[in-house]
């Protein structure tokens, strides 16, 4: 994703859950899961749409930095202006340093490489443990959980 802050003027995604992706990688939720996150990771940016306020705009500020040593990556295409990739290809389950896993605060990260092509590339999202036992009992709809 270019700039994950930028909006569309007049940009009105039909969105009729409580948490979910756009096909461009944007993290879309409601008042409800914003609250909720907010109280557990107050690193979570949420901009709600100029054109349909009840729906927020999630973006995740820590990273985590992926480690293609243990997970072979597949970088294609690179921009010989700006050294981006049009495709960065990865397998899962994902791996991370492990130096930086071990002393993770509460909360919601991302991945340090965006994966996928063109403008839909996007982080992996990584939740801690105790995030993901509040996620699951609020049952929020839209919400898809993989373990690592």
């Amino acid at each position: 994703m270019l700039d994950s802050r930028f909006v569309p003027e007049g940009w009105r995604p039909p969105f009729k859950r409580d948490i979910g992706c756009t096909y461009d990688g944007r993290i879309l939720c409601v008042q409800r899961v914003a609250a909720f996150l907010a109280t557990l990771d107050p690193t979570i940016e949420f901009s709600p749409l100029p054109s349909k306020p009840s729906v927020l705009l999630l973006r995740v500020t820590r990273t985590l930095p992926f480690d293609p040593s243990v997970r072979p990556v597949r970088f294609i295409g690179k921009c010989q202006s700006c050294g981006s990739y049009t495709e960065v290809i990865g397998s899962l389950p994902a791996a991370f340093q492990q130096s930086a896993l071990l002393d993770l605060e509460e909360g919601l990260y991302r991945s340090d490489l965006e994966f996928g092509s063109r403008e839909g590339k996007g982080p992996l999202l990584v939740a801690t443990a105790s995030l993901v036992s509040g996620l699951l009992a609020r049952r929020f709809s839209g919400l898809t959980l993989v373990p690592l």
